[in-house]
């Protein structure tokens, strides 16, 4: 009879075992294996997080994501393609799941950074269950250490996201066809669908699937793969839907396609770009600007991206001949479906892409993974077991060269983590517009410094001088717009290149200066006793940024600002005009610059989203006009009543123009159709449509 064992004990027996048990499988080689190289591609994705390339697309992806958190509304289409009409929507969801933990870039980029890392081990695991485990471990190996596949890995763009999907389907291929598993047909196409509700790119893997339904027509369970084309077809409705209005662009685009291809510039070809994206070939050319300086480039130990482009170039080759042999060979015939799968999706993959229907870019490569990785580690498999056999038969050279084999490989894993990590410090050091561009961390010095400063002044906007003021399709203000917001709203001066400058009215203004400012603002800036809060230097491409406070001033205070005051006129969009100012220094043949003054007033709700110029011409006493120089400082978004501002222009003055007396001609017209806003007076009646200032005189030569 057993002694009973208390009920303690037996929990902790079996907690006992069950750690046994996970244990005994944590530590068996090929899940060790497995751990290494996720643990290795978490560390390339995972770090410096904060270096990630940070673009307008990418902030587009993001302010899609966040609109459907804030709306509650899912969307119909995405970004817009490179090949003219707008791409699915579901970038915009995925980028949805990070946000809704907050709106720091740096969450999006762990979340796709971890998809990443999830495909690495999902290509292991596919390479060691239906290849060997060698095979896994080099081809996860090579994926989790690649620098390109850690650059298009981590930032918010649709091509860093497929790579777990790329894994899957591959996956799902070959358990429909290797495994006769009826299950992966509806997996390759809810997976393929997927991926074409990202974005376009990975279209000759659709062609993949038809090639391997007629190839394997037999073995096809049509229920399951009608099941999942109906299931995605589905997905795809509203996306159709929002399409049927702007069949112009789709018919453009299928002209195109007839066409055989676009008149974009030619590029280097799909097999060049694909051995790039397999070896880390190339890879200075994210130094831009600063690539004399990148020193993977100009190093010797660059050779080891030459093994691995032309292991890679051995790699498509060998494939081909494993599945020809295969099919060929009774005794290779177990591995048919699974060198020809492989050999499939390079071929048709490359094939499609260098059909000149668009510029090849590197991004659109990125469907060959992880296939590619999985054939370079099939070829050195194959030559592995060959030179095994070798040193079987007692031939001492064989060992030699086995061990040549695995210290290049190992030099190969080495010298691409050293080049990823060289990468992250670079563009953290260095200007690499042209390539790189401005990295995250630089971004978020700007939008630190300035948060600091509003919270200590208790600003709740602020007034940004920067390169560009569309948050719609400029990158500067749509970058600083998101990070600032919503907490923090900006307004961007300096429209179409015009110098504007907006006056503290009642209330103390923060201005950010990220770009130099003519000498005028400057000394506007000056004369409204500004002091400078904080500044960054310039780095990592990026200019320096100074954060300046203004002190309120009273109307009359910015009404003595005015050099040439004149009775106020209205226009009646809700711009009154206050003064002007035109140097004593014009000249023929000379540029100057003069300078109007305006107060917001109510604008109408008729003007309200129309986009205005103002007019600035300058007329002869026979009212010829002589020049003129159009345009307006303050995108339409920014007008509030209330604000004051001074708006500068530079104008020509011909060298032929006689010296004298002249009227300066200035008012605002509609861009949509060119007719002119009415001057009104206190009755709000029309009394004309320019306002006449001067004279204005030019000096003699």
């Amino acid at each position: 009879m057993g002694v009973p064992v208390r009920g303690s004990d037996a929990r902790r027996n079996g907690l006992g075992a069950a750690g046994r048990v996970v244990w005994a499988c944590a530590s068996e080689p090929a899940n060790l294996a497995l751990w290494g190289v996720v643990l290795l591609a978490a560390l390339t994705r995972l770090s410096c997080l904060d270096l990630i390339e940070f673009k307008g697309d990418e902030v587009g992806h993001l302010l899609r994501a966040l609109r459907i958190l804030e709306e509650r509304r899912l969307p119909t289409v995405g970004s817009q393609a490179s090949v003219g009409i707008a791409k699915p929507p579901m970038m915009s969801l995925l980028m949805a799941i990070p946000l809704l933990f907050g709106r720091d870039p740096r969450l999006a980029s762990g979340f796709i950074a971890l998809l990443n890392v999830g495909a690495v081990g999902g290509c292991f695991l596919l390479a060691r269950r239906y290849y060997n485990l060698r095979v896994a471990l080099i081809a996860a190996a090579l994926f989790a250490v690649n620098p390109w596949a850690i650059v298009f890995s981590r930032k918010v763009f649709t091509a860093d996201v497929l790579a777990p999907f790329l894994v899957l389907y591959l996956y799902a291929l070959h358990a429909a066809i290797v495994d006769r598993a009826a299950w992966g047909w509806l997996v390759a196409v809810l997976s393929l669908g997927t991926m074409l509700l990202i974005t376009f790119s990975p279209l000759p893997l659709a062609l993949l699937l038809v090639v391997c339904v007629l190839g394997w027509r037999r073995q096809v369970r049509w229920r399951y793969l009608l099941t999942g084309a109906g299931l995605a077809l589905l997905f795809f409705v509203p996306y159709l839907r929002a399409q049927l209005a702007h069949l112009r662009d789709v018919k453009a685009l299928a002209q195109m396609v007839l066409r055989g291809g676009s008149a974009a510039a030619p590029g280097p070809g799909a097999l060049q770009v694909a051995t790039w994206l397999h070896s880390g070939r190339n890879l200075g050319a994210l130094a831009g600007a600063a690539f004399t300086s990148f020193a993977p480039a100009h190093s010797p130990l660059r050779a080891l991206d030459g093994v691995a482009a032309l292991l890679f170039g051995l790699a498509i080759l060998g494939v081909i001949a494993m599945a020809a042999e295969a099919w060929v060979r009774a005794g290779r015939r177990v591995h048919r479906a699974r060198y020809t799968l492989l050999a499939l999706w390079l071929v048709v993959s490359l094939a499609v892409v260098s059909s000149g229907i668009v510029r090849v870019e590197t991004q659109y490569l990125i469907i060959l993974y992880p296939a590619g990785f999985m054939a370079m580690a099939l070829v050195v498999d194959r030559a592995w077991t060959a030179l095994a056999a070798c040193v079987g038969r007692h031939r001492s050279w064989a060992r030699v060269v086995q061990s040549g084999l695995g210290a290049v490989l190992g030099a190969v894993v080495i010298w691409q983590v050293y080049c990823v990590f060289y990468l992250f410090g670079f563009v953290a050091a260095h200007d690499t517009s042209g390539g790189y561009g401005v990295p995250l961390r630089s971004w978020l010095a700007i939008t630190a410094m300035v948060r600091r400063e509003a919270a200590a002044t208790g600003v709740d906007d602020v007034w940004a001088i920067v390169e560009g003021t569309d948050i719609s399709c400029e990158q500067t203000p749509a970058i600083l717009s998101y990070l600032l917001g919503p907490e923090l709203e900006v307004t961007f001066l300096g429209q179409g290149g015009h110098e504007a400058l907006l006056l503290p009215v009642g209330r103390p203004a923060l201005y950010l200066l990220a770009r130099e400012v003519s000498p005028p603002v400057e000394a506007m800036l000056g004369r409204l006793g500004a002091q400078e809060r904080a500044t960054l230097p310039a780095s990592a491409g990026s200019a320096a940024a100074r954060v300046l406070l203004v002190p309120g001033h009273t109307p009359s205070e910015l009404l003595s600002l005015v050099p040439q005051p004149i009775d106020e006129q209205m226009l009646d969009l809700g711009l009154v005009l206050l003064g002007y100012e035109w140097p004593a220094d014009a000249r023929p043949g000379s540029r100057v610059r003069f300078a109007t003054f305006w107060r917001f007033e109510e604008i109408p709700a008729a003007e309200r989203g129309v986009v205005h110029s103002l007019l600035n011409h300058l007329l002869a006493a026979d009212g010829q006009k002589v020049t003129q120089r159009d345009g307006f400082g303050l995108p339409e978004r920014h007008w509030r009543p209330g604000l004051m501002l001074v708006q500068w222009f530079e104008m020509e003055i011909p060298p032929e123009v006689p010296a004298g007396d002249y009227t300066l001609l200035t008012g605002m017209y509609r861009l949509s159709d060119l007719s002119r806003n009415s001057v009104v007076d206190e009755s709000n009646t029309p009394i004309g449509d320019s306002i006449r200032l001067g004279p204005v005189r030019v000096l003699g030569g």
